[in-house]
């Protein structure tokens, strides 16, 4: 594989013809020495090359050399551009012969898609940075009592509460209290009793 000083990589090795196509978006043109509409179309594959370098890769195959690469694709004429979005291949934008305005407009569509693809990831990527909580504000989540968790209460432990002191007075001495009655419907309201002053 060799880019011969431009911003188009030459492939003739089938492994890393695989290699490229599977991991990156690519343009693909097959080639040939003796080919005269190919060499009509280098100067225009060479500049969307250089426009689009960092977006996707433009590979070229010359079919003589690279018998693996060029029946796997099964080519038949030349040139032939094909697009490749990491091994998915896209079909619909393949362009047959030099047919300039075709290859222009179609390698604008997918830059497109591809350039969309990579944004439509960032937006996801932060979406979920800023949806997860940092370990202090986790930690602090996870320390917080829930506002619904109710009190338990033993029953059997109120003698011993008792027994240690409590503020609780079970003993009422009505003598003592001369407003004090007691009730004889506990579900009747208390009503406090005014003594007039004399």
């Amino acid at each position: 594989m060799a880019n011969h000083g431009s911003s188009v990589q030459h492939v003739n090795k089938f492994i890393d013809y695989c290699a490229l196509i599977t991991n990156h978006p690519c343009v693909v043109k097959f080639t040939a020495d003796w080919c005269g509409p190919c060499k009509k179309m280098a100067p225009l594959y060479e500049k969307l090359a250089a426009e689009h370098i960092d977006s996707i890769k433009f590979l070229e195959v010359d079919i003589d050399p690279a018998p693996e690469i060029t029946n796997r694709e099964s080519i038949q004429s030349v040139p032939m551009f094909l697009f490749y979005d990491h091994g998915v291949k896209r079909t619909i934008l393949e362009v047959r012969g030099a047919n300039s305005s075709l290859l222009v407009q179609n390698v604008k569509l997918f830059v497109a898609e591809v350039e969309a693809k990579v944004e439509a990831k960032k937006q996801q990527v932060v979406i979920i940075s800023a949806s997860e909580p940092t370990s202090d504000l986790a930690q602090l989540a996870s320390d917080e009592p829930s506002s619904d968790s109710e009190l338990e209460f033993d029953e059997d432990s109120l003698p011993e509460y008792l027994e240690q002191g409590s503020s609780i007075d079970t003993d009422i001495d009505p003598d003592s209290d001369p407003g004090f009655e007691p009730d004889s419907d506990l579900d009747e309201p208390i009503i406090e009793k005014t003594i007039p002053d004399i």
